[in-house]
């Protein structure tokens, strides 16, 4: 039996739909979510602000009160 070589171009079909399939399974879900962590960070940033500074103006009303 003769050895047949094969070789396999990188464009072909076989690469091109493993690239596709990782690019939307794994490439795409990643970038949501860092996206999603992002506006979630920076809300949960703002929240704490916002409580800082009621606990501040509550701290400084007490006083004023006594």
């Amino acid at each position: 039996m003769d050895e047949v070589e094969v070789s396999v171009s990188y464009a072909s079909g076989a690469y091109v739909t493993g690239f596709l399939i990782m690019l939307v399974g794994v490439v795409l879900p990643m970038v949501y979510m860092v996206l999603q962590n992002k506006k979630a960070f920076k809300a949960m940033l703002r929240d704490v602000k916002n409580v800082e500074t009621r606990e501040d103006r509550s701290s400084s009303d007490m006083k004023e009160t006594h």
